[in-house]
């Protein structure tokens, strides 16, 4: 028996193997809601679908249809959560457009060039950068004669924020939120001459039981507030968790907001440095009565998040 003979019984093994593991997660995390581990798991439906594809093509080839058939079941019930965010996009009138750049930039990042250089080319209308320290704002001042409408509030934590703006910031205030009063943004600004609410929020990773449940509660809170928000909302930020998980759809479900993504894509921004394994849990959400114009990311700026850039305009 030559060695290629003998390899490929051990190939097709490692193959179902794999194609056992991919089955289990992806049939599993569908009860996402039963636990956090679960939810853990549910982030990673877009890898799910590009592994039963490729898996289900590799075990019909060596004519294995039992574990084919089975991935091509898992590949249906991945795509039906990946899918419909590349299509039905919500149609923008034609109106005025306003354009966000949301970044986290890394507490410890100590060169701010790339952000500064996406401003340049990009030119938003409004600057978010998350996990804003002291010694970043300086590495930012260029920003002040293009953006002279300012809400900052660093911290020596992962937990600092601000915006930048080129148009006013009325009713603009700083303010805490449950369980660990972490600060947040809340403003107004006008779109096409009305006025639009928009919220900046940063919760805990939910790294542990503690950290899963104090960040829930801090989205349940902006939930709550966004919910209560009459008009336009547009709510920004790195809230740590995916498009998947079951606390999104309960903030979803409350606010009815839209994630801007939907009919461009999943445009994962989360870690850089795992590539095959990047989420996305950088998010703007929008209110019904606003459509996004464009979405996508933006090469990274020295963190392990890409910036999000969106373009937005009433419907």
């Amino acid at each position: 028996m030559s060695l290629t003979e003998r390899a490929k019984p051990a190939f097709v093994r490692l193959l179902q193997t794999g194609a056992a593991l991919t089955a289990a997660f992806t049939f599993a995390t569908v009860f996402d809601h039963l636990h956090r581990y679960l939810e853990l798991f549910s982030h990673f439906k877009l890898q799910y679908l590009t592994v039963s594809l490729l898996l289900a093509a590799l075990l019909g080839a060596l004519r294995r249809p039992r574990f084919a058939a089975l991935m091509l079941v898992a590949s249906g019930v991945n795509g039906a959560y990946v899918l419909p965010w590349y299509t039905g996009a919500p149609e923008p009138g034609d109106g005025e457009t306003i354009r966000l750049l949301h970044a986290n930039v890394l507490a410890h990042n100590g060169d701010m060039t790339q952000l500064l250089e996406h401003v340049r080319s990009t030119e938003p209308d409004l600057v978010f950068v998350q996990e804003l320290t002291p010694e970043h704002v300086p590495m930012l001042e260029s920003l002040n004669g293009l953006y002279p409408h300012r809400l900052l509030e660093t911290r020596y934590d992962p937990f600092g924020l601000g915006v930048w703006s080129k148009r006013p910031l009325r009713d603009a205030a700083i303010f805490a939120l449950p369980p660990r009063d972490l600060p947040n943004l809340r403003f107004e600004i006008d779109l096409d001459g009305e006025p639009v609410t928009v919220f900046s929020t940063h919760p805990l990773p939910p790294m542990g039981r503690e950290f899963y449940e104090d960040r829930n509660t801090q989205l349940a809170a902006v939930g709550t507030l966004v919910a209560a928000t009459p008009g336009s909302v547009i709510l920004s930020g790195d809230l740590n968790i995916s498009v998947w998980a079951n606390h999104y759809r309960k903030l979803i479900a409350e606010t009815k907001l839209v994630n801007v993504r939907k009919g461009f894509g999943i445009l994962p921004t989360w870690p850089v440095f795992l590539p095959f394994g990047m989420i996305a849990i950088d998010h703007t959400l929008i209110s019904e009565d606003l459509a996004a114009v464009d979405v996508r990311t933006l090469p990274s700026v020295g963190s392990d998040h890409l910036p999000l850039l969106t373009e937005i305009a009433r419907r």
